[in-house]
């Protein structure tokens, strides 16, 4: 059992979402950063859609009551283990009684903590995946406590940086949309200057700030929408549509954010600064290849690590 002793900023239990249920309104949900989820849990040699706990900025404490094995990916928080510091993006063994505590983001703004076996909480339309605006799923809150597997097996020494953060200016990969063509200059005008996340964003969506962009104003009916759509109210300020958005939307739909981007997109910080870049369905496809690519080179090499110490268990 692990036991929360701080639920940090805004923790939450995420898997990879909610499929096949957008027909009758409910969000997708899941990790913002699908990368860094499955990554934690590939670290574990797991299922990749087995429950995490997303933080955001600002990490939980949570005290274990039984041993266990943790993998920690996404931000760079500050993370140790009593007092212990240890680094993301590696396996680490915890004992009963000790404390995990994920402090502040240096880089980026949600970190994924996997625990080996994953975290015993119950699904709802086919995901545990916390989404407020329905009251679905768990966020942390203190003397919360969650049912766990206990591991008290050796681990391996086994790291790998797919899935972290990296102290860079974030560019989103994106491509035409339903309604680019009523953009002045296209997607061009919304790649050649930079954009600010406002700090009025959440997990439906980030408000983006820069010199409006300009627009033919037409009446439309509502569409659907997906994480990564764009869409242009008129005031001429973006909006970037996150994990828990809704399923259909009535502003233009400006660009998409390609999936292999989406992990960006869970990265970013309020008042940061971000560049569009405008990519082809070619590309976009190309980019996810390799980002699935290097997943599975982690889940091998994982796999073999956690294999090697099976004589000893």
């Amino acid at each position: 059992m692990i036991e929360v002793i701080s639920g940090g900023l805004y923790s939450s239990i995420q898997d990879l979402g909610r499929r096949g249920w957008r027909q009758l309104g409910f969000a997708r949900s899941g990790a913002m950063d699908p990368l860094a989820a499955q990554a934690a849990n590939a670290l574990l040699n797991q299922d990749g859609n087995l429950a995490v706990i997303e933080a955001t900025l600002i990490g939980p404490s949570l005290r274990f009551h039984c041993d266990s094995a943790v993998a920690i990916t996404g931000a760079t928080m500050t993370i140790t283990i009593d007092s212990a510091a240890v680094e993301p993006g590696q396996v680490h063994a915890i004992k009963a009684g000790q404390t995990l505590t994920l402090g502040r983001a240096k880089h980026g703004c949600r970190s994924y903590l996997a625990i080996k076996g994953g975290i015993d909480t119950e699904p709802v339309l086919g995901s545990v995946s916390h989404q407020s605006q329905l009251g679905l799923g768990q966020q942390l809150s203190v003397g919360d406590t969650y049912a766990i597997r206990p591991y008290r097996q050796p681990v391996p020494i086994c790291h790998s940086w797919v899935g972290l953060v990296w102290p860079l200016t974030p560019v989103l990969g994106c491509f035409a949309s339903a309604q680019t063509d009523r953009l002045e200059h296209g997607l061009t005008s919304l790649c050649q200057a930079p954009w600010q996340v406002s700090p009025q964003g959440n997990r439906l969506g980030l408000r983006l700030c820069g010199d409006p962009l300009s627009y033919q104003p037409a009446t439309m009916a509502s569409e659907p929408v997906l994480p990564g759509t764009v869409q242009l109210p008129s005031n001429g300020q973006p909006i970037i549509l996150g994990a828990d958005c809704q399923s259909v939307g009535g502003y233009p739909k400006i660009a998409q954010v390609a999936e292999s981007s989406l992990t960006t997109l869970g990265q970013l910080r309020p008042n940061q600064q971000l560049w569009f870049e405008a990519i082809s369905l070619t590309e976009a496809r190309a980019r996810l290849k390799r980002q699935h690519r290097h997943l599975r080179q982690l889940r091998l090499s994982a796999q073999q690590r956690w294999q090697q110490l099976e004589p000893n268990q």
